[in-house]
């Protein structure tokens, strides 16, 4: 189990977090799809998987959220919005360069401590202050 659980975090999660920051999947077909991924592979773990007679095969019967508890990992979605947490926090703290949005957008006051100005929707005006 050791050394899937390698192969795992060292060839296969860092090709699904690649440029996270950058782009982030933006709707549940696609956090499914890269989720899958790392079912599949879970899946195949021989700790978690029985020997079937009948089909002469070996099936896992271990549920997903079971699986990562057992390798002591999150999953892919947690890791990302952990990882895009920490990244804004970094923004905004002025640690690392704001994608997205100026310096000059973030003002501080004495009640909310932290303002982050947005571009509001009126119309597609919006999209024209992005380009």
């Amino acid at each position: 189990m050791k050394q899937m659980k390698t192969l795992l975090k060292s060839l296969i999660v860092p090709k699904l977090e690649y440029a996270l920051p950058v782009w982030s999947p933006p709707d549940k077909t696609c956090i499914n799809l890269l989720e899958s991924i790392q079912k599949t592979f879970t899946r195949k773990i021989r700790e978690f998987q029985m020997w079937w007679d009948e089909g002469e095969t070996w099936i896992c019967e271990t549920g997903y959220w079971k699986r990562l508890k057992a390798l002591k990992i999150l999953s892919l979605q947690r890791r990302r919005e952990r990882y895009l947490i920490m990244v804004l926090y970094k923004m905004i703290s002025g640690e690392q360069k704001a994608i997205g949005f100026d310096r000059s957008d973030i003002t501080y006051s004495d009640r909310r401590n932290l303002i982050i100005k947005t571009p509001t929707r009126k119309g597609k005006s919006w999209l024209k202050s992005l380009r």
